[in-house]
């Protein structure tokens, strides 16, 4: 699995999966589309004992007052199950 900041529009966080390591990739899934902009990213992922995969990276809202005009960006977290991902080829 790859989760990956998407810097053009709509901004956000995505992930793909390979069942044959990285020859082929399966289609995008958008884990989330409301960025501001295109700085936002870096994510790193964990397992969590349910199966489920916690995302985590640094991203900035369109509702937030200071996206456009710069300042502080936040952490943000995305959790999924990842069933749906990893069934679909």
């Amino acid at each position: 699995m790859c989760i990956y900041g998407y810097r053009h529009p709509p901004y956000g966080i995505r992930a793909r999966v390979s069942h044959d390591d990285g020859a082929t990739w399966s289609r995008e899934w958008i884990l989330r589309d409301d960025g501001a902009n295109y700085d936002l990213g870096y994510p790193r992922a964990a397992v969590l004992d349910d199966g489920t995969i916690l995302a985590t990276y640094y991203f900035n809202e369109q509702d937030d007052d200071v996206a456009v005009d710069g300042g502080q960006r936040h952490i943000a977290a995305t959790r999924f199950d990842p069933t749906e991902l990893l069934t679909e080829r």
